[in-house]
């Protein structure tokens, strides 16, 4: 499933916009993707975590 398709999304280059590098950072950004839905925050692919985080699950 493409949730682009789905879902509104902001993407962010964490190499050229040092904001983002900062904010990726401060959420203990590790490797990406990472997703950040409401306060929660899925690092690296894990398309159920984000499936149950987008269904309201914790």
């Amino acid at each position: 499933m493409h949730l682009e398709r789905f879902l509104p999304y902001t993407s962010y280059d964490i190499n050229r916009d040092s904001n983002a590098a900062r904010t990726f950072a401060d959420l203990g950004g590790r490797g990406v993707p990472m997703v950040r839905i409401g306060t929660n925050v899925v690092h690296g692919y894990n398309p159920e975590a984000v499936m149950s985080y987008l269904n309201g699950g914790k």
